[in-house]
């Protein structure tokens, strides 16, 4: 056979591929930054995020409601851990105070955002104390909210998100997209048992968080 007849057969091929590829429903994964399935969503992570967002230093405080404040965390933990409440530690610069676990908070983020508990800890204590010191950092509560000041005005978890990152900006969209991923999947609501009503992800994006 020809080897452009060759070409030609494998062109029509490889086209066939683009075509006829694996299906998803995009229920059970997230695009931006790898795959996400819902069994990774384990029982005890669900129950750090929970007793988190419960306790009188997370959802009131921060300005979000219970179930808004679970997804909220649950968005942000997808990139941090992908779910996992004992992710191993990283120096990110700072081998003496390492981020650890569900939302990858130092020992010094706990204690910026209000908190005496350690979120380092591999315990249940510590796994409630890693979502609520991620959570507050998202809120602003961080040092009197002066690190979101210095992105824009209104401490809002749109520049929650920003001073998280601080100079990884180069992944903010793909961060925001996959938290408003998460928030809005339906898979995820039912296996958070939310069945209320919450606020779109825009608005909650944009409310300040204190």
């Amino acid at each position: 056979m020809r080897a452009s007849s060759v070409l030609a057969i494998a062109s029509v091929f490889l086209a066939y591929l683009s075509a006829c590829g694996p299906q998803t429903s995009g229920r059970s994964r997230l695009q931006a930054a790898g795959s996400y399935d819902l069994d990774r969503l384990k029982q005890q992570t669900i129950a750090a995020i929970d007793q988190a967002c419960g306790d009188g230093k997370g959802a009131g405080d921060t300005k979000v409601t219970y179930d808004e404040c679970r997804l909220i965390v649950a968005g942000s933990a997808v990139r941090e851990s992908s779910w996992d409440v004992d992710k191993s530690c990283e120096a990110w610069g700072n081998s003496n105070d390492p981020a650890c676990g569900l939302t990858q908070s130092r020992w010094t983020d706990a204690r910026a955002v209000g908190l005496t508990c350690n979120p380092t800890e591999h315990a249940v204590a510590g796994y409630i104390c890693n979502a609520l010191t991620g959570l507050r950092n998202l809120r602003c509560k961080a040092d009197g909210g002066t690190g979101c000041d210095q992105w824009g005005q209104g401490r809002t978890l749109y520049l929650g998100i920003k001073k998280h990152l601080g100079g990884n900006q180069g992944v903010f969209e793909s961060y925001k997209y996959d938290m408003e991923t998460v928030y809005n999947r339906e898979d995820v609501r039912q296996k958070l048992n939310i069945s209320g009503p919450v606020r779109p992800w825009q608005e909650v994006l944009s409310a300040p968080g204190s």
